[in-house]
């Protein structure tokens, strides 16, 4: 599915989610967050960069440079969205085989961190 990350210590058809997040710009994980499907990435992963991420944004603002924080809210929300969504795939509280249901939160969850700029 992620033909922009090849490699990387992975073998043919394989691909490391925490990676995808790290190294691919920030409109390629917008989209991954939003369009990939169910169990593309996995909970640790998108707790350990969202939390990575937003230790760097906390600096990045923090430094009184002017740099924007739409993005920023974007990915952080789209990640924590996306957690929620699979917490509740895995609770069986939501439906997983339907297509774009963890999009969904992870487009929800990027609209309530943008209201809460």
């Amino acid at each position: 599915m992620f033909f922009t990350f090849p490699g990387y210590g992975c073998s043919d058809g394989e691909y490391n989610d925490l990676a995808v997040l790290a190294f691919n710009p920030q409109g390629f994980k917008i989209q991954a967050l939003f369009a990939a499907p169910h169990k593309t990435f996995h909970i640790s992963s998108l707790f350990i960069y969202s939390a990575f991420y937003y230790f760097l944004a906390a600096i990045t603002y923090g430094a009184f440079i002017p740099s924007g924080l739409f993005t920023v809210s974007l990915i952080f929300g789209g990640c924590f969205g996306r957690i929620w969504a699979e917490v509740l795939l895995i609770m069986g509280a939501i439906d997983g085989s339907e297509p774009g249901i963890v999009g969904m939160y992870a487009l929800l969850g990027a609209g309530e961190c943008l209201l809460l700029l």
